[in-house]
């Protein structure tokens, strides 16, 4: 049963213009605050100093982990957190969103308009991932412009790192509306983010490269889309190669479990109307 059936002759909804209009509410709150952007600046600039005398300390040592980490231990770790950072956005965003839309009694007047609910949850995520992106750039920027941080710029591996970040944004934006169905639910978050992106951490090759886990660790960590996220980017903008396996398994698990993730925000919100609980927080 739909959850928010469309009236006869209603317009379509025009995604891309949601969109746009979720961003230009989200560009102008963040306006009035002006010190988060100033914040977020330090906090990125912070991360790169540490990982930059990380790197003097693992010296030559990084040699023994793979190709990508011979092109030095610096590049390699700050493409972990500036893609850690951007999946950490993408999961935690929606639930944020829905929980303060739901304290300040919007989250009914949200579902009750023309646009499907799952397109009104995941435009309100749209803004803190394009920012959370953005700061991953800054960063990735900072450390090719303060530090001497060299990337490979040929067409090919760019092509494959950006392919790669847009299926990494697409799929995290999606698993975010799912562990949304939370919020929904029990009307508070999970602590379901915070345990993912440390999962994520020590699993995923952020600090360290996967081939240094047990065997057994090793097969985990093989399993998360992360972790192929990760690999693609590093081997196209260290290397300038294109790892094209781990890009088709990317692209596999957005097409199958982003549609499953908005498919169970939308069983969520049916059982929480047919419950009477909807507008409860």
């Amino acid at each position: 049963r739909c959850v928010n059936p469309p009236a006869r002759g209603a317009r379509r909804v025009n995604p891309a213009a949601v969109f746009a209009a979720f961003i230009r509410r989200d560009v102008r709150i963040a306006l009035s605050y002006r010190f988060g952007f100033a914040s977020t600046l330090v906090q990125s600039l912070v991360s790169v100093v540490f990982v930059y005398f990380l790197g003097h300390l693992v010296g030559s040592r990084a040699a023994s982990g793979g190709s990508v980490l011979r092109q030095g231990y610096f590049p390699f770790a700050v493409l972990g957190v500036a893609l850690l950072g951007v999946v950490s956005a993408g999961l935690s965003a929606v639930s944020e969103r829905l929980r303060n839309d739901q304290v300040t009694g919007t989250f009914e007047m949200l579902l009750s308009t023309a646009t499907p609910p799952w397109l009104a949850v995941l435009s309100g995520a749209i803004y803190p991932l394009l920012y959370s992106t953005a700061i991953g750039l800054v960063t990735v920027g900072i450390a090719a412009g303060g530090f001497g941080m060299r990337l490979h710029t040929g067409p090919a591996g760019a092509g494959v790192a950006v392919a790669a970040l847009l299926l990494t944004f697409v799929l995290f934006c999606t698993l975010g509306v799912g562990l949304a169905s939370a919020v929904v639910l029990f009307k508070a978050g999970v602590p379901v983010v915070p345990l993912t992106t440390t999962v994520f951490t020590l699993l995923g090759g952020v600090y360290y490269p996967v081939s240094l886990l047990p065997e057994g660790v090793r097969v985990l960590s093989y399993l998360l889309p992360f972790t192929w996220s990760l690999d693609v980017i590093r081997a196209g903008l260290l290397l300038g190669q294109v790892r094209g396996l781990e890009l088709l398994w990317l692209a596999l698990s957005t097409a199958v479990l982003g549609p499953l993730s908005l498919g169970v925000f939308a069983a969520a919100l049916n059982r929480s109307r047919r419950s009477g609980t909807l507008g409860q927080y």
